[in-house]
């Protein structure tokens, strides 16, 4: 499909294909992708709005070029995402997840694919009783009748920053501006492609392999509003309870769907900031959070007041007053005085050592008799050996 085509009421039904169509009385014939072209292995995750599947790709042939071809993938993560089917619906989350698809970007989870499926009645519960049985999972799942399903395929990522959270009592500030500085970098990105996440939240920030920060769940929070006008506002309810965060990283003019900017992703990164600077529990956060919303003091940061003057200004209510992504770097807090000395030191120091190896493998290949090959400790950095001609070079006496 292409990424640039506009979906509308007419060619949506052109653009799925024959299984995609509902019948609610055949239960026969159905296609179902992920069950075809996927081994799940595990599930890594479920909330009020989904699951996610580790899986293998186990189809051969021209699809699996196509999986492949940029991004060589041993295993994948495949999101599944229930939604109700209408054509204005599938329109909706179409275009939100064709927009996000084409973004690149080192800070951002790629989107590999994705696809819907509409089951039959009863077909998916069956499906999944067989599929959990593989994997050895007692979880269960809820299933409404008229259900369908988006799937996103995309880039297995092991850790997510919840995970980090739990797993760090104790907070490194230099840790959490290296973190942070690499989502501000990522947002800003988002935000120059005149697009915006709107579920900004720890859960959705993984971190890929080398460390590098990546954020994931872009065009998700068109499929939430979508579930919440199906279920009559519940997902404030169910997202309370749950403790998923969607609502507990939500912006104040955020709720209640009204028409809002890309500011809301400022207020969340607030929120994970000041989360990232202290430990917190999970009752603390939920009173801390809507102290934030409603524009009460917190005292959490009064220790760190770099830290403390930041939140302030992501977190402002009223949401002219937060600042644009591309100005977050220009803060105090994410200026890295320190760190950018640090780093200097180090790349210094791997030049020298860099610059020593050259020596050495110099003067070993043009003098092999020598005893004590090396320059002097007190050669200069910027000092640079002689031609090779000159075999007879005793560097000792330069």
């Amino acid at each position: 499909m292409d990424a640039n085509e506009n979906l509308d009421e007419e060619n949506i039904k052109l653009s799925l294909p024959s299984n995609h169509q509902p019948d609610p009385d055949d239960g026969e014939g159905f296609y179902s992708i992920f069950q075809k072209h996927f081994k799940p292995i595990k599930l890594l995750g479920q909330g009020s709005f989904g699951c996610v599947f580790e899986a293998e790709i186990s189809v051969d042939g021209e699809k699996r070029k196509e999986w492949t071809v940029d991004h060589p993938l041993e295993k994948v993560a495949v999101k599944r995402i229930p939604f109700r089917f209408s054509v204005s619906n599938i329109s909706t989350i179409m275009n939100e997840v064709l927009s996000h698809k084409q973004l690149k970007h080192k800070g951002i989870v790629w989107c590999h694919d994705f696809w819907t499926e509409i089951p039959p009645i009863g077909w998916q519960k069956w499906a999944d009783g067989e599929l959990l049985n593989e994997i050895n999972t007692n979880v269960k799942f809820l299933y409404e009748d008229e259900s369908s399903f988006l799937y996103i395929m995309m880039k297995r990522c092991d850790l997510s920053l919840a995970d980090w959270l739990i797993d760090n009592t104790s907070r490194d500030l230099k840790i959490v501006k290296i973190i942070f500085s690499q989502l501000v970098y990522a947002v800003m990105y988002i935000h120059e492609k005149k697009l915006m996440h709107r579920d900004l939240k720890p859960s959705n920030i993984l971190f890929s392999r080398n460390g590098s920060v990546k954020i994931c769940d872009l065009g998700i929070a068109s499929v939430r509003v979508i579930n919440c006008e199906d279920r009559k506002g519940q997902e404030v309810a169910i997202e309370r309870t749950m403790d998923q965060g969607t609502v507990l990283y939500m912006a104040p003019e955020q709720p209640g769907y009204r028409e809002y900017s890309s500011k809301v992703d400022i207020f969340a990164l607030g929120l994970i900031l000041a989360e990232m600077c202290v430990v917190i529990t999970d009752e603390e956060r939920e009173e801390i959070f809507d102290n934030y919303r409603c524009g009460r003091p917190n005292g959490i940061l009064k220790n760190i007041p770099e830290a403390e003057n930041f939140v302030s200004w992501l977190t402002n209510p009223i949401d002219t007053e937060r600042p644009a992504a591309s100005r977050l770097h220009t803060h105090e807090f994410l200026r890295f005085s320190q760190s950018r000395q640090e780093i200097k030191q180090i790349r210094e120091r791997k030049r020298i050592k860099k610059e020593m190896d050259n020596r050495r493998s110099f003067v070993k290949a043009v003098t092999p008799w020598m005893d004590d090959p090396l320059p002097p400790p007190n050669l200069p950095v910027n000092h640079r050996l002689p031609n090779r001609t000159k075999v007879f070079f005793n560097p000792t006496t330069a």
